[in-house]
């Protein structure tokens, strides 16, 4: 029931104190929210999470609710206990005429939450495409970095899509930034499986293919490690190191026949890589195989004509290392 005594009892409030005045903004009522917003003057009453009923309005992407509550002085740049103002929530939700709503009247663009995040950040990470190109129009800082140091591209990219990417490569986001994982955007697709990020980032003509992790990793190594020949060829055939050696002087090589990928080991070898790589204890690619015991592998390898009679810093050839494990005479007599 509405009241005349200067709106006490609409701040009457639930067990997560949302008054009326939320309840009305989530619902998106605007005759419901003029009749109110004529009763209290306390427009920017808060949630116990720190929600006014504009950061309601906007999460829920009632456009017209946004702009009565606006209209009655509501405190657009007003953050909530996690640090979100409505524009962030309103990118979050993707609802370009919210957004608008909002920039029109000067709302804080690059404001950060408490994760470091921007409004960018959170409709990247939502793959809310028409959000981020309306924030990118607006002039949102494309190369900020959020508390784990990843850009809105490296959100994008965890999240998987491409039309958010499009936009921000286009507006020369860094595709080279690092994240505190020493992720850069190529690694992260590299290591997700993401064919498609990939082919569109080697576009740009502005990635560091032979970038290095934090694990002395670069982006061929790690696709490599994790089995995804697409990927491997693509970044191969755009100049990255196909030799590339780890810090244990493992080369793809190594860590593909590990996977027991035999396409990915016919990928690599197409590409140029050694077959015969040695690691920092003088392991091939073959003494690998040994040590997985995956036989079909040592087939293959030996079908290939992979070198048989290299022995490693301990002086065994892969006969030796494979009698020394006690694998099977089939293993044996490949070998």
């Amino acid at each position: 029931m509405l009241t005349r005594d200067g709106g006490t009892t609409l701040l009457c409030a639930d067990g997560d104190e949302r008054t009326p005045l939320h309840l009305a903004a989530a619902n998106g009522d605007p005759r419901m929210l003029e009749c109110l917003l004529q009763e209290t003057p306390w427009v920017d009453v808060s949630t116990a999470a720190g929600d006014t009923a504009l950061h309601v309005a906007c999460l829920h992407g009632n456009t017209d609710a946004t702009a009565l509550l606006l209209k009655a002085g509501a405190e657009i740049n007003r953050a909530n206990n996690y640090g979100n103002t409505p524009l962030h929530l309103a990118s979050m939700r993707g609802n370009t005429d919210t957004l608008n709503e909002l920039l029109k009247r000067n709302a804080h663009i690059n404001a950060c939450n408490n994760e470091g995040n921007t409004p960018l950040h959170m409709a990247s990470a939502q793959g809310r495409a028409e959000a981020a190109q309306c924030l990118i129009k607006h002039g949102a800082d494309v190369g900020i970095k959020n508390r784990e140091k990843n850009t809105p591209l490296q959100l994008a990219a965890s999240k998987g899509d491409l039309e958010v990417i499009r936009h921000l490569t286009e507006a020369n986001s860094d595709v080279n930034a690092v994240n505190t994982n020493g992720n850069t955007i190529l690694h992260q697709s590299a290591r997700n499986g993401s064919a498609d990020i990939v082919k569109l980032l080697l576009s740009t003509g502005r990635c560091n293919l032979d970038a290095k992790d934090d694990k002395g990793e670069t982006p061929l190594f790690v696709a490599a490690r994790n089995g995804f020949a697409d990927i491997v060829e693509s970044l191969a055939l755009s100049g990255a190191d196909i030799n590339f050696r780890a810090a244990d002087g493992d080369a793809p090589m190594h860590v593909a026949v590990e996977s027991g990928n035999v396409e990915l080991v016919n990928r690599l070898r197409e590409l140029g890589a050694d077959l015969n790589v040695r690691n920092s204890l003088g392991n091939t690619p073959l003494h690998r195989a040994v040590f997985c015991s995956d036989e079909a592998m040592i087939r293959h390898l030996v079908e290939i004509r992979v070198h048989r009679r290299v022995e490693n810093s301990e002086g065994d050839t892969p006969f030796d290392l494979a009698a020394r494990m006690g694998l099977s005479n089939s293993i044996l007599k490949i070998l």
